[in-house]
């Protein structure tokens, strides 16, 4: 009988929203007849399954807030990341497994001999676990020398043994890069993938399909032949019919692609463009800012005038960009390939940021003018955090040897010698100092499970306070100090009232306002409170045409191409 192409949309559940960029996710089963996705209500986000055969999905309980899923190889049950961990959920019933730490994680897959892969965390080398559970430990190291920082979305073949992965970081533009390995020998690595957008997808020969690569040429999906033994691509890279505009997540190398062992390919659609929108305290939309733009971030200016914003383009390179909010036509800051927001000087007139390829801090003029000024130079990967208001210390994050999240200071005067200011056994990140510069809010697990906001004394640490119940993190001080936001993990945006106390401070019960988007990263803050508190600037997702996403099933898509 003769082959045909056939493509259907999935429409999400009833009043529920797909996920598949920033934080959320899909793939399709290895036997190609239940896809797993990311979708959130008012409730929250969750997986959900369905059945191809089915217009029905179901929750999956358990799954609140979970990123990223995979699949088993014998489509019995899904693998995901949750609350900084990764776990595991048998579809046939039972609450999920935690199986291992992943403080910010970027992809798994599960192999046919019982191991998965994964990446705990956005600067770190694949780890490698037994999906029934052990210790886990690491698969590669990156190479310093090429200036890697980050090895993310593997995909294991199908003997369990050889893998796919993506690699950032080997240039100043931070290009991203495929490559083949094994989990024999995990440090010999073949290139396949010069620069792409995104990871990579894989699909076994089956019948008279061939062994191919998928792959991302910008926003456009392509498949091309492959003999992963062999590790060589041959041919060009063939267009796949229909998959023009794959939804893409730039910032974190993230495509919505997904293969079946019989070459069924599940991808999503939207274009990742955000809409830089005013909101009152109860989630009123008040204005816009611009145009819908691929936003992953944000920073308004000491007087509110104006906003430094993290800006990817198709490449998955971003770079800080300033608008002036009266008149919003974005201006280039910097050319270097960075990620996250800037931090603003206290008068406004500089901007520090990050450069991950090279693990430094900088400084530059916020008019432009100059060139910027090397400020710290690291041995690890540093994470810039926040400018305190008396202008003299830039807050970051550190990551250790064992890819924890460490909070340093770095003095802007005197000899410029960076100190650790909480490096414990737990993750801590995000920190944010209050405008009288005694305070700082910051992000950690260490009550376990999930992060939760802290607050404690600045410049050094002393008593700690608990702000968050039930998790949070992206934390935010009112410019009056006297309430603090933060991002519940159902991504309510929470407020606490603050007001001092014998012994320090003490907070109010934190209050629900409404919804803000998922963060693409553990330092992409997708708001900011302008300086009255009254008004929130927000990364919205843009609901222009074309830009809302969904879900295409793409089956035989090159029964025309094979004899």
């Amino acid at each position: 009988m003769e082959e045909r192409s056939l493509q259907f949309r999935i429409e999400p559940p009833p009043g529920a929203d797909f996920r598949l960029e920033s934080g959320g996710g899909d793939a399709i089963s290895p036997y190609g007849r239940t896809i797993v996705f990311v979708a959130a209500t008012g409730g929250g986000s969750k997986l959900w399954a369905r059945p191809l055969d089915s217009t029905v999905a179901r929750e999956l309980s358990g799954t609140e807030n979970a990123q990223y899923p995979f699949w088993s190889p014998d489509s019995k049950s899904v693998g995901f990341f949750a609350h900084g961990k990764l776990e595991r959920l048998d579809l046939a019933g039972g609450p999920p497994m935690t199986l291992a730490t992943a403080s910010n994680p970027r992809g798994g897959t599960w192999g046919p001999q019982g191991i998965i892969v994964f990446a705990p965390s956005a600067s770190t080398g694949l780890w490698k676990i037994a999906a029934s559970g052990g210790q886990a430990t690491p698969l590669t190291t990156m190479d310093a020398g090429r200036g890697e920082f980050t090895h993310r979305w593997p995909q294991l073949m199908a003997d369990g043994n050889r893998f796919i992965y993506l690699s950032r970081g080997e240039s100043a533009n931070i290009s991203s890069t495929i490559y083949l390995s094994s989990l024999e020998h995990p440090q010999e690595r073949t290139l396949l993938i010069k620069e792409t957008s995104a990871g990579a997808a894989y699909s076994p020969p089956h019948g008279t399909h061939p062994e191919y690569l998928y792959w991302l040429r910008q926003q456009a999906l392509v498949a091309q032949p492959f003999d992963s033994k062999r590790g060589r691509l041959s041919g060009d890279g063939v267009p796949v019919p229909g998959a023009e505009v794959v939804a893409l997540t730039p910032a974190v190398g993230r495509s919505s692609v997904s293969v079946s062992n019989e070459g069924t390919i599940l991808f999503g659609t939207g274009s990742g463009r955000y809409q830089l929108t005013w909101l009152d305290r109860e989630g009123k939309v008040l204005g816009t800012v611009g145009q819908p733009d691929r936003y992953d971030s944000l920073r308004i200016s000491p007087d509110g005038t104006r906003l430094a914003a993290g800006l990817a383009d198709a490449l998955s390179r971003t770079d800080l960009w300033l608008l002036d909010l009266s008149r919003p036509i974005p201006s280039r800051l910097t050319f270097l390939g960075m990620f996250g927001t800037g931090a603003w000087s206290p008068d406004g007139q500089r901007i520090s940021y990050h450069l991950l390829s090279n693990r430094q801090l900088l400084l530059k003029n916020a008019d432009g003018t100059g060139q910027e000024e090397l400020v710290l130079q690291s041995q690890r990967t540093v994470y810039l955090n926040d400018w305190s208001p008396d202008g003299r210390y830039l807050v970051y994050t550190q990551q250790s040897p064992d890819g924890r999240s460490e909070l340093w200071l770095l003095p802007l005067s005197g000899n410029r010698e960076a100190q650790p200011f909480q490096k414990t056994a737990f993750n801590e990140l995000q920190g944010e100092v209050s405008p009288d510069n005694k305070w700082i809010a910051y992000t950690s697990d260490e009550s376990g499970g999930f992060n939760e906001v802290y607050v404690t004394s600045f410049p050094a640490s002393g008593p700690k306070w608990r702000v968050s119940s039930g998790g949070g993190n992206f934390p935010r001080w009112t410019r009056d100090g006297k309430e603090l936001f933060y991002r519940a993990l159902d991504g309510t945006l929470m407020v606490a009232s603050v007001r001092p106390a014998p012994h320090g401070l003490e907070f109010g019960a934190p209050a629900a306002r409404f919804r803000v988007p998922e963060p693409v990263g553990m330092f992409a803050y997708p708001y900011d409170v302008a300086p009255d508190g009254k008004k929130i600037l927000a990364l919205m997702p843009s609901k222009a045409g074309g830009d809302s996403p969904s879900l295409t099933v793409l089956v035989n898509w090159d029964a025309k191409s094979r004899p």
